[in-house]
């Protein structure tokens, strides 16, 4: 698999690099700006682009739909640390394959990038998974609505709350005690 990182901090490449590479993901460039991603992802043709939205010369989700205007079957994999329900839902509406806190681990990073590769998005929110999992009216529209959205413009492909309910497990090791 094919992947481009884009992200605007050299470390946090350099990391995630260094979770996927021994994996056997095979890295086929880097970003540190948006501009950058949108000549790096022409260069390259990656598979999946890890995507963070704060970029210095351009607003990331502008790059997402730049980069799925001009590739299409491109999965964008969102890397962000933020938890926003209604950023989530604006990153879906730009053609999102996956949305992931920067807090994951390398397994649910792996299982990401993995659930991007198979044509499934992946849908990974340390906060927002513990509002869903504790039934907190808000986020569990922000979820509907999502899984809505996601059956309207992706047919066939899985919804959000499947993808949830995949992760659910792991999910609720990884959010016990963390409130947004």
């Amino acid at each position: 698999m094919r992947v481009l990182i884009v992200d605007d901090h050299p470390m946090v490449r350099e990391g995630l690099r260094s979770m996927l590479e021994p994996a056997g993901v095979r890295v086929v460039g880097e970003a540190g700006t948006g501009e950058g991603a949108l000549r790096a992802a022409a260069a390259s043709e990656p598979e999946v682009v890890l995507l963070d939205l704060e970029l210095p010369d351009l607003d990331g989700l502008a790059v997402l739909r730049r980069l799925k205007a001009r590739a299409p079957d491109t999965a964008v994999l969102v890397i962000t640390m933020h938890d926003d329900p209604a950023l989530v839902r604006r990153a879906v509406e730009a053609g999102a394959s996956g949305y992931v806190l920067k807090g994951v681990g390398r397994r649910e990073l792996l299982a990401a990038v993995e659930a991007d590769d198979q044509d499934a998005r992946y849908f990974y929110f340390l906060g927002l998974a513990r509002w869903a999992l504790d039934n907190r009216a808000d986020a569990k529209a922000d979820f509907e609505d999502g899984a809505r959205l996601e059956r309207a413009n992706r047919p066939g492909r899985k919804a959000v709350s499947t993808a949830l309910e995949r992760v659910q497990g792991p999910a609720r090791q990884a959010v016990n005690g963390v409130r947004p």
